[in-house]
């Protein structure tokens, strides 16, 4: 688990992590390469709650940070967003994926 400027709450991706960061960098390297930032290192995330106050986001991480649960999930599209200078994003496009199953 991951807080972003402690304002988003994210869980880490572990399994398939190395698959979405070359997925990543392709994307960067080809189609999205005027939009590259390398001020920022990519780690993919899941974001499951966002707040506008420090003290909530802590919260979260405090009660959330014992938890030993393990979740699973499929990805079935890839969404671009374009984060501002304030961190915050808004969503530009969203490319669904072809299932693997």
């Amino acid at each position: 688990m991951s807080a972003v400027g402690n304002q988003c709450l994210c869980l880490d991706v572990v399994e398939g992590a190395n698959a979405i960061c070359e997925l990543h960098d392709r994307l960067y390297a080809g189609p999205l390469a005027v939009h590259r930032h390398d001020r920022f290192k990519y780690v993919p995330d899941m974001t499951i709650g966002r707040t506008d106050n420090e003290a909530t986001c802590a919260a979260w991480r405090a009660e959330l940070s014992a938890l030993t649960t393990r979740f699973e999930a499929n990805v079935d599209e890839v969404v671009v967003e374009r984060i501002a200078d304030d961190e915050m994003g808004t969503i530009e496009s969203r490319v669904p994926l072809r299932s693997a199953r």
